[in-house]
């Protein structure tokens, strides 16, 4: 046999044994099955309906308050006593009425 037959042998041999290290029915490499998406949509859980806090921050309105939280000025001035609406101080903290 000539050195380039030998040399051809070689190659065939080492391609083979590779291709079974990598390719084998021994191990045989699988693709993850995805799992499923869920769907399910969680069920809303009862919260307690009391009166929350806010703290009044610069430039805030009562009336603006009062649309942020879905509740009336009056019920806000009620809540926290307040006279005049148009008095509250940065960094006042308001009881906010829930309806």
């Amino acid at each position: 046999m000539t050195a380039v037959v030998r040399g051809l042998i070689a190659v065939a041999v080492i391609s083979f044994l590779l291709s079974i290290a990598c390719f084998g029915s021994s191990n045989p490499v699988k693709t993850p099955t995805p799992s499923p998406v869920s769907t399910r949509v969680p069920t809303p859980t009862a919260t307690p309906s009391g009166p929350i806090t806010y703290t009044v921050q610069p430039g805030d309105t009562l009336s603006a308050i009062a649309q942020k939280f879905d509740t009336t000025v009056a019920a806000i001035q009620e809540a926290n006593k307040i006279e005049n609406p148009d008095l509250i101080s940065v960094g006042q903290v308001l009881v906010i009425p829930q309806p």
